[in-house]
């Protein structure tokens, strides 16, 4: 008896399964894919819609008009500053707590219902979350409207310390809380160059010099040639006023550090004039030769060291053409050297030196001989300063003489100037 095996029912190739799997998945895929687009679609458009709205709130919150600023605040509720701008200031903080300038627009409106504790609290908290400037300089004029000193004189020191700009607001609320100069400098002014450097230029714009001086002290140490314009206009202020003492003491701290190419001042030793030797271009400010520029007068330094005064004729009868002011140094008597040769001028040339007494602004009773000479010359001009005369002007005069035309033709001054007191 045979037997027939039986065969096993065929399978189906593997490549046939694997089709149908990526039949199903294709079918599958092609709807995610429009899904996907779809979804991407509606959140490029949701990203377009909310992009065009951002700008034209900030558009019109740029208009900075209240209607403006509203629909801007409308558009964006959960823009701080837009609520904040809009008057929503409880709402601005809850959106950020850190927005100072809402917590300052509360205390103001505190303020002004006349609840002070709670507009000072508010004015706290707004220098608590923010460091800057503006919280402390409300503070402290928050204090000065109260009159409370101690902390006006703790944060008006502290908004300066932030300050930037223009500093004249700050040092005119010191002084309207206070005339003493010596108490605003130790109370409000940071030991800052650049601080120091603003109050020095205000003070001498309010001719407040002598406030000035220990201000132009503390920042002499550290100054820099950038920072020698304000010492400079100080310097001639005090020497309008007469007020040599401290004129000298901050002219001799800049050649100390390097910034005025000159030697230092010493009325006590005798050493009373600057750039004697011409050993540069005067510099017509502080004690430095001042060359006066005038009509029918020209004036030049060359490289010789020496100073070229020509006259054309067309000068006015009294003219000062060249001056130095000079330190006092007491009462007593005086021996000023020159050296000069003229060109063409006539003799008597009209030019001569004399001495102005600042202080009393009148000249002192001596004059020198008149300047003429064709060779080089050395010549001597004394005179004698009064009890009490302070800073002199020792200064080289034209004046023509009663009966004479003007005078034409050429100074030149050597470099060899001295200035002595006369045994």
């Amino acid at each position: 008896m045979s037997y027939k095996k039986k065969s096993a029912p065929p399978h189906a190739p593997a490549s046939s399964t694997r089709e149908k799997v990526l039949r199903c998945a294709t079918l599958l895929t092609v709807p995610m894919a429009r899904l996907a687009k779809l979804i991407l679609t509606a959140v490029l458009l949701f990203a377009a819609y909310w992009a065009l709205r951002l700008a034209w709130a900030s558009h019109l919150f740029q208009r900075a008009d209240a209607e403006s600023i509203r629909r801007a605040a409308d558009l964006v509720p959960m823009n701080a500053e837009y609520q904040a701008r809009a008057g929503h200031l409880r709402r601005a903080i809850e959106l950020n707590p850190y927005l100072a300038s809402a917590w300052i627009e509360l205390g103001f409106t505190a303020e002004a219902d006349g609840s002070h504790a709670e507009a000072e609290r508010l004015f706290l908290e707004a220098a608590k979350v923010d460091r800057t400037f503006e919280p402390r300089w409300t503070l402290a004029n928050f204090y000065f409207r109260r009159n409370r000193p101690g902390q006006f004189w703790q944060w008006i020191r502290l908004a300066a310390e932030r300050s930037y700009g223009s500093r004249d607001a700050i040092f005119r609320l010191c002084w309207r809380m206070s005339r003493d100069g010596a108490e605003i400098l130790e109370k409000a002014i940071p030991d800052d160059p650049a601080i120091l450097r603003d109050y020095v230029e205000f003070l001498v714009e309010q001719r407040k010099s002598a406030d000035a001086v220990p201000v132009a002290l503390q920042l002499l140490p550290r100054a820099i040639v950038s920072q020698q314009a304000p010492f400079i206009r100080l310097i001639e202020q005090l020497l309008n006023e007469g007020e040599t003492g401290p004129a000298v003491l901050l002219w001799n701290g800049l050649i100390k550090r390097g910034l005025l190419a000159f030697g230092p001042l010493d009325p006590g030793s005798g050493r009373l004039l600057t750039n004697q030797a011409l050993a540069t271009a005067p510099a017509g400010k502080g004690f430095d030769w001042r060359v006066h520029w005038l009509a029918g007068v020209e004036s030049s330094y060359t490289f010789e060291r020496q100073l070229r005064i020509t006259l054309n004729g067309k000068q006015d009868s009294f003219n000062e053409l060249l001056s130095q002011i000079v330190p006092a140094a007491g009462p007593g008597s005086f021996r000023f050297r020159y050296r000069y040769r003229t060109q063409d001028l006539p003799n008597p040339s009209g030019l001569h030196w004399q001495v102005w007494d600042v202080r009393r602004g009148r000249w002192i009773e001596a004059r020198s001989q008149d300047l003429s000479a064709g060779q080089w010359r050395e010549q001597e001009f004394r005179f004698t300063l009064p009890q009490g005369c302070g800073p002199v002007r020792l200064t080289l005069v034209y004046e023509r003489a009663l009966g004479t035309v003007r005078s034409e033709g050429t100074l030149v001054l050597d470099g060899a100037f001295h200035l002595d007191p006369a045994s």
